[in-house]
């Protein structure tokens, strides 16, 4: 309600806006086609001219009262203006018509000599000229101020005069007049300059108030979503905080319980606190990716009963705390092997399922459905359906539920926690599947999430190889070998070390890359793999890898150094591989990851799983 409130007020100040720019924009247009106006504007410039002139007088104004007295026009002082008011005449011709130095003002007639450039007329006017705008002057004598006069037909054409006064600058005696003419022709040019200036400015004007219009639309939206942005960062930090209260709490009533029992109550919160907290920033890193355009799936070959049974095993104690009833229908007709992301596909449907239990009360039921569509080239579509009978949404819900970012409502999100992402996620990684995701809901009646997803079947398993039974082995057993481990966090270190203790295999540890550069070039056969962090003082995991692959040493270029990074982005991968080495494990780190990622490179005592080499 917040955001359309801002929404409509945003929306009526961006209208006024733009009719306030029309209304400039006609305002001009008329102000601009009145002749008074433009004549006094024109003036303005005249006068302007004239007043510059009459300053630079006033700077000599004992000569000036010399040559009134004078009417000398030989004297260094008439010659002297003549060139200066000339060049301010050039400077100005545009609007300039001629420019007159008044000299001395009677009752009955102006003597004057005429400085300036006119067709046809002298440079020097005789005294005893009297000429039809003598009012002007007269207007200017008598008041000692500036005044614009009216355009009057004279000998040289209909002109338009402004007079400026000259003043003694010691005396401060009114000594004489400046003056400056603009013809009737050179006021119509300026006119038609000056009308297409303004309708050009109109023109702009107008499209500035459309632009306006325009930003304005965009910073709606902007703000639109600067305020759903900030109500889910509110919400996360609330989710985010919750967890690791818990975690915290427990951690301190662990140290402190006197039972066993107790404390494994402790640890048994911190883990389930721990695995929410992670799934919180699993789906931040996700939609961060999204946002990037750098969100990918992988292709690997699975059991689809498999990945769907897992996600089940987790649900199904979720809806036991609420006595929820869960039923679950698989079409015997999906292929039982598919090839594509099975993590993915399971990411979905547990997104689906944990909001049919989140907002279905107690005593409710959710069911989920797969279904076969049909088989073309070995794509096979599947739809799969999620209901619940819960609280259900509105439509007005429902048009926003997979915008990211974004819940049904903040209240809701308060009262039944999440991050507003999960639909978001979901709705892409389906599309990235070839399918879509959609939804069916009324409020107070439940929801029904349904969405198809194109996966290829997968590969007949070798009956010689025993089928799918089970990828049952043995203890992993890395006796002999001895990993170098690279991690300036101590903690880090002693979590590597304790969940790799099982396998017998010896670890060394350096506190950055410079120490594990040293520790490898001192002893290079000694290692049988280097798990490598990234970020790192004095010396990054990057150029600490560089560095090792440079070693003059054959062992150097095959050793496998594998990323352990909370870098997990894609681009972050290839970096990783550029830099030469041999893998990636993203942190927090996965015990099964760290294991299948040992098979791979090192040699089982006793036994074989990798080749101990680069691959």
């Amino acid at each position: 309600m917040a955001v359309k409130k801002i929404e409509s007020v945003q929306t009526y100040i961006y209208a006024v806006s733009f009719l306030i720019c029309m209304a400039i924009a006609l305002g001009s247009v008329l102000y601009s086609v009145s002749a008074r106006i433009v004549k006094q504007q024109l003036g303005s410039r005249c006068l302007g001219i004239a007043t510059t002139v009459a300053a630079l007088l006033e700077e000599h104004s004992g000569e000036y009262r010399d040559f009134i007295r004078t009417l000398d026009t030989t004297s260094d002082y008439y010659i002297r203006t003549k060139k200066l008011i000339e060049k301010i005449h050039d400077a100005n011709k545009d609007n300039a018509t001629f420019i007159t130095m008044e000299v001395r003002f009677s009752e009955n007639e102006v003597m004057y000599p005429l400085i300036g450039e006119k067709e046809g007329t002298a440079l020097y006017s005789p005294p005893g000229t009297v000429e039809p705008f003598t009012e002007t002057r007269r207007q200017a004598y008598e008041t000692q101020s500036a005044v614009i006069g009216d355009f009057v037909t004279t000998q040289w054409g209909t002109l338009l005069s402004a007079y400026a006064p000259v003043f003694d600058t010691g005396a401060g005696e009114f000594i004489g007049l400046a003056g400056v003419d603009i013809s009737i022709d050179q006021y119509d040019a300026i006119m038609r300059n000056y009308l297409a200036v303004i309708t050009v400015s109109t023109v702009i004007i107008v499209f500035m108030g459309l632009v306006v219009i325009r930003l304005g639309s965009g910073k709606i939206r902007a703000d639109r979503e600067n305020i759903t942005k900030s109500e889910f960062l509110s919400n996360m930090s609330h989710e985010m905080r919750t967890p690791l209260n818990a975690i915290i709490g427990m951690t301190a009533i662990g140290k402190s319980a006197p039972g066993v029992e107790k404390k494994d109550h402790a640890f048994e919160k911190i883990e389930i606190a721990s695995a929410y907290l992670l799934q919180l920033i699993n789906d931040i890193l996700d939609m961060s990716k999204i946002e990037a355009n750098k969100f990918e799936l992988s292709e690997t070959v699975f059991v689809f009963e498999e990945a769907i049974q897992g996600v089940i095993n987790i649900i199904r104690f979720r809806a036991e705390e609420k006595h929820l009833t869960l039923t679950v229908n698989i079409d015997p007709h999906i292929p039982r092997r598919l090839d594509g992301d099975s993590l993915r596909l399971a990411q979905v449907i547990t997104n689906l399922l944990s909001n049919a239990v989140k907002f279905t009360p107690e005593g409710g039921s959710i069911g989920l459905e797969m279904r076969f569509l049909g088989e073309e080239d070995g794509l096979c579509t599947i739809e799969g359906v999620v209901t619940d009978n819960g609280i259900g949404m509105s439509a007005e819900q429902q048009a926003r539920l997979f915008t990211p970012f974004q819940q049904a409502e903040s209240g809701r999100a308060r009262k039944y926690g999440g991050t507003g992402l999960g639909l978001s996620i979901s709705r892409r990684i389906v599309e990235m599947m070839g399918g879509s995701i959609s939804v069916k809901s009324s409020a107070g009646k439940g929801s029904a999430f349904s969405f198809t997803l194109r996966l290829r079947r997968g590969p007949v398993p070798d009956e010689q190889s025993g089928g799918d039974t089970d990828n049952a082995q043995p203890p992993d057993d890395f006796a002999g070998h001895c990993i170098l481990l690279a991690e300036d966090v101590e903690i880090n270190r002693e979590i590597v070390m304790e969940i790799l203790s099982p396998t017998g295999v010896k670890i060394d540890c350096a506190e950055n890359g410079a120490q594990a550069l040293n520790l490898y070039r001192e002893n290079p056969e000694k290692y049988s793999m280097i798990l490598m962090d990234i970020q790192m003082p004095e010396m990054d995991g990057y150029e600490a890898a560089r560095r090792i692959r440079a070693l003059n040493n054959p062992r150097a270029r095959v050793v496998p150094i594998v990323a352990v990074t909370a870098n997990a982005f894609h681009e972050d991968v290839e970096r990783c591989l550029e830099a030469g080495m041999s893998g990636h494990l993203s942190k927090p780190l996965d015990f099964d990851a760290v294991l299948d990622m040992l098979r791979k490179y090192l040699r089982k005592a006793g036994g074989v799983y990798g080749t101990g080499e680069r691959q």
